[in-house]
């Protein structure tokens, strides 16, 4: 028997890395506060997940409408000019 490597890893993907991402997701959302912006690195504060993931999500999530960009300001802990994430304008309407 023949296994398709290509099949499994997608079948994998759209069933297990699909889960962790709306996990992930669900995560941060729980943590946002409506009228408060959030740097990665404050998220992974909060929410213990690598920024790299964060960067992943949060792309996501903009691309859904669930969170988009706030206007430029410095990240509280590393100083450095960042475009941080707030609750969109939609998903606080449902709050």
């Amino acid at each position: 028997m023949r296994i398709h490597a290509t099949e499994t890893s997608i079948a994998c993907f759209r069933g297990r890395v699909q889960t962790i991402a709306s996990e992930q997701h669900a995560k941060i959302l729980r943590i946002m506060s409506p009228n408060k912006d959030y740097s990665m690195q404050e998220l992974s504060g909060y929410t213990g997940l690598q920024t790299s993931t964060l960067s992943a999500r949060l792309y996501e999530m903009r691309k859904l409408g669930t969170v988009e960009h706030a206007p430029k300001r410095p990240c509280s802990i590393s100083g450095v000019t960042i475009w941080p994430h707030k609750l969109a304008a939609e998903q606080l309407e449902l709050l």
